[in-house]
C-alpha cells in the first residue's frame, strides 16, 4: 500500500500547476455528492498560479452546462 502511495506522489510531481489544477477541479466537480448537490464550491490554493488559474475559470465558464457564482472571498460555485 505505501508503494502505492508513493507512487502516486511522484506521478504527481510530475505534473504542470495546470494540470494539477485541472485534476483537482475535475475530481471536485465529478465527486458524487457534488453530482448529487448539483453544485460544488472552488477555492484557489495558494499553489494555483494566476493564469492556471484564468484559464480553468475560462474553460468552466465557456461549459454550457454549467452555471458559475464567483464569490466573495475568491472562490467559484
Amino acid at each position: 500500500m505505501v508503494g502505492h502511495v508513493e507512487a502516486a506522489h511522484e506521478e504527481r510531481q510530475g505534473l504542470t500547476g495546470m494540470e494539477r489544477l485541472s485534476l483537482r477541479v475535475s475530481e471536485m466537480i465529478n465527486h458524487p455528492i457534488a453530482q448529487l448537490q448539483r453544485w460544488v464550491t472552488i477555492a484557489r490554493l495558494d499553489s494555483d498560479g494566476d493564469r492556471e488559474w484564468d484559464e480553468v475559470l475560462g474553460i468552466l465558464a465557456d461549459t454550457d452546462e454549467l452555471e458559475l457564482s464567483h464569490n466573495d472571498d475568491g472562490s467559484v460555485t
